[in-house]
């Protein structure tokens, strides 16, 4: 298959909503279709995946797509809370099937989104 990888200028250039109880999950190595039992690695750490409702540079929509991390486990938040990328950040479009695309991005960490707020 296919796929487009775009670097992003920081992993806080995406903004995310963590859909419901979604836990990270780790990121198993394939090959021929067959799972290794082994797991990915980026930078010599576990890769964990989880799925959420993503915006890219706070105007375009991505919709539901995979984030992985190194993060084993995500902040305890509030459902909606926005959680943002942080350190470097990389998107992923590769084909599904002949109608439908994938999308994930790799981020170094998620971290709670704390917008400077003006008092006024």
């Amino acid at each position: 298959m296919y796929s487009v990888k775009l670097k992003l200028h920081s992993g806080s250039d995406l903004a995310l909503v963590v859909s419901g109880d979604s836990e990270p999950r780790p990121k198993m190595k394939w090959v021929n279709g067959q799972q290794t039992g082994e797991q990915v690695l980026h930078e010599g750490k576990p890769v964990y995946g989880f799925d959420a409702m993503a915006q890219l540079n706070g105007d375009t929509d991505l919709g539901m797509i995979r984030v992985e991390s190194t993060l084993e486990s995500l902040p305890k938040v509030p459902f909606g809370q926005v959680l943002r990328g942080q350190g470097s950040g990389e998107i992923t479009i590769s084909a599904r099937d002949e109608y439908n695309v994938r999308v994930s991005a790799l981020v170094d960490s998620v971290v709670v989104d704390r917008p400077n707020l003006k008092q006024g």
